[in-house]
């Protein structure tokens, strides 16, 4: 008899495991931790760092699988070249709208000029360290520029590249792979894109057990984080982050309508079924890590074209760095005000292309070594991008969380509209 009980107690416990309140509670008994005992929290911080390795652990494959098996079926598709074509355009599209929110705000805000003598004495040590050790800073930059990027495209050792993290050259292995598989007989495409989607929901199954643990992940990753990051230069850079968190509430509302008028679901909706990928974004920083609930939820809770998820979801992951569009564009425009250097209508148009173009040349790279790529933007404004990359490196903790949930739910809303507009050929096809 105790033993059914168990039985039935089970689910319970792990809907309460699964609990958005349980969670949020995790999140901030984890930051509290950080600020209020710090050296605690840097001896359970380890336990976050395992959280995060089993979240990873099943990226790749995920990644690999789902790219295959989707541009597999695709191809064998006569509407390719519409159906691809229009992924690029909507990414493009929403790179730049992004880009030019990111740089509007800031420039009615200004939160680069005004600031209190405390936090210009702060900023100002800051900056004095980071010009005095600048070369290392520099030959950081150099290291990740634009050119090297499109060299690196192409994998010489697929399974180095998936050792090593790299996640452009891992995609582009697949999409090739994909290409491939698509274009095989029937029987060879058929049995070789079974094995795949079999693979992609296996990885699946562990994903949705990994999350059962979410509570305890998060907690002693914000526990760590917090006590790490400290909260001096944060304090001095208040304005800045309260900008960042603007645009990025803008741009998350403005995806929730986009969502909720693609998918003909309530407002209420279009936020709450991308509840876990938006907490594992929001706790783990990392939008691969969150990518597997993100199709979850657009595929199964909001009913998106499933085929088409699995092959947006991970290309706008890797691709379209939303995250990276919003630091650089305020960033730029913090810059430029602390600095004193004007920027005019032909500075501003110049800087929303190098933003885009910062952003997917950083594609694939970890958030940090991202914010190296700013280099791309400053230089030809002649904005000083060594000083100002410390800064945001002091306060990417803070930052960064709530630019990779919206990261994660720009790309969502992406996919959501692409799979709308997908409908009407197949409609008039029928017919």
């Amino acid at each position: 008899m105790s033993e059914m009980e168990n039985i039935q107690q089970r689910p319970l416990l792990l809907k309460i495991l699964k609990s958005p309140y349980l969670i949020i509670s995790a999140m901030i008994g984890g930051i509290l931790m950080g600020v209020y005992a710090p050296d605690a929290s840097t001896i359970i911080a380890p336990a976050g760092t395992i959280y995060l390795n089993l979240l990873k652990m099943t990226i790749f494959p995920i990644l690999i699988s789902a790219i295959i098996t989707s541009i597999g079926h695709v191809f064998g598709n006569k509407e390719t070249k519409i159906f691809l074509g229009r992924i690029l355009t909507y990414s493009f599209l929403f790179l730049f709208i992004i880009s030019i929110i990111s740089v509007i705000f800031p420039l009615i805000i200004q939160p680069g000029s005004g600031l209190s003598e405390s936090a210009r004495i702060t900023l100002g040590k800051t900056l004095s360290a980071a010009d005095q050790s600048g070369s290392s800073a520099s030959y950081f930059q150099e290291k990740q520029g634009f050119v090297s990027f499109l060299g690196q495209m192409i994998p010489q050792n697929i399974f180095d590249s998936m050792g090593k993290g790299h996640s452009l050259q891992i995609l582009f292995f697949s999409i090739l792979l994909g290409v491939a598989t698509g274009a095989l007989r029937d029987n060879n495409r058929k049995t070789l894109l079974g094995w795949t989607e079999a693979l992609f929901k296996a990885f699946f199954s562990i994903i949705e057990w990994i999350m059962y643990l979410l509570p305890f992940g998060l907690f002693s990753l914000m526990a760590g984080q917090i006590a790490k990051s400290g909260l001096e230069t944060i304090f001095a850079m208040g304005m800045f982050v309260m900008v960042i968190y603007l645009v990025s509430l803008v741009i998350f509302l403005a995806s929730a309508v986009i969502i909720s008028i693609s998918t003909k679901v309530s407002f209420y909706k279009a936020i709450f079924s991308l509840k876990d990928a938006l907490l594992i974004a929001f706790g783990t920083q990392s939008t691969f890590a969150s990518m597997p609930a993100t199709i979850n939820g657009l595929s199964k809770e909001l009913k998106v074209d499933e085929e088409l998820v699995n092959l947006v979801v991970p290309l706008g992951s890797v691709i379209n760095r939303f995250s990276m569009i919003i630091t650089y564009g305020v960033a730029t425009v913090f810059a430029a005000q602390l600095y004193g250097v004007s920027l005019g209508v032909a500075d501003i148009c110049l800087a929303l292309v190098l933003i885009v173009l910062a952003a997917i040349a950083g594609a694939g790279t970890p958030g940090i070594v991202s914010l190296a790529m700013i280099s791309i933007i400053f230089t030809p404004l002649g904005l000083p991008s060594s000083a100002l990359l410390v800064l945001l490196l002091a306060i990417n903790p803070v930052t960064e969380p709530i630019t990779t949930m919206t990261n994660i739910y720009a790309v969502a809303a992406s996919t959501a509209l692409i799979a709308k507009k997908k409908k009407e050929p197949l409609v008039e096809e029928v017919e």
